[in-house]
């Protein structure tokens, strides 16, 4: 999986960081290297060893600074990841705490919605197909897409 989220994270960059106007820095990277940071931080934080907390920690704490949304993105997820697995409510508190910081990413409180709508998906009992590539796939085509089909300025 990490893999595949390198591989479409930089087929997204160049498009990303045209359409953000982001061409002289480069930064944040986008979504994909957001879901990176956090598959790696689970990962080193669900691995037995001495180092294991460290790394995520460590992963988490610097690939936070260099991706869309930031720490608010990687910790909200951890969070949800840490409810899922051990049933803390600490990890409940935690998700809460970290979607008011979405703020700084968006300037807007939309990322409360997920609160009510997390709550309503407990309810649903639908089995939804799975596809695996799709999202890998349109993330980088519909940004190319918007960037071919941009106005030229």
């Amino acid at each position: 999986m990490s893999v595949r989220l390198i591989v479409f994270g930089t087929l997204a960059s160049y498009p990303f960081v045209m359409l953000n106007e982001l061409s002289s820095t480069w930064w944040p990277l986008n979504i994909m290297f957001t879901f990176l940071v956090i598959t790696l931080s689970i990962w080193f934080a669900s691995t037995a060893g001495k180092w294991a907390h460290t790394l995520a920690f460590g992963v988490a704490f610097l690939g936070g600074a260099l991706v869309e949304y930031w720490w608010p993105a990687v910790a909200a997820s951890i969070c949800v990841w840490a409810y899922l697995r051990y049933r803390s409510s600490w990890a409940a508190f935690g998700y809460v705490a970290c979607l008011p910081l979405f703020y700084m990413a968006n300037d807007d409180f939309w990322a409360l919605l997920a609160v009510p709508v997390l709550y309503l998906a407990r309810h649903w009992h639908w089995r939804l197909p799975r596809a695996q590539m799709f999202f890998y796939v349109f993330y980088p085509a519909h940004l190319w897409i918007f960037f071919l089909l941009r106005p030229s300025l």
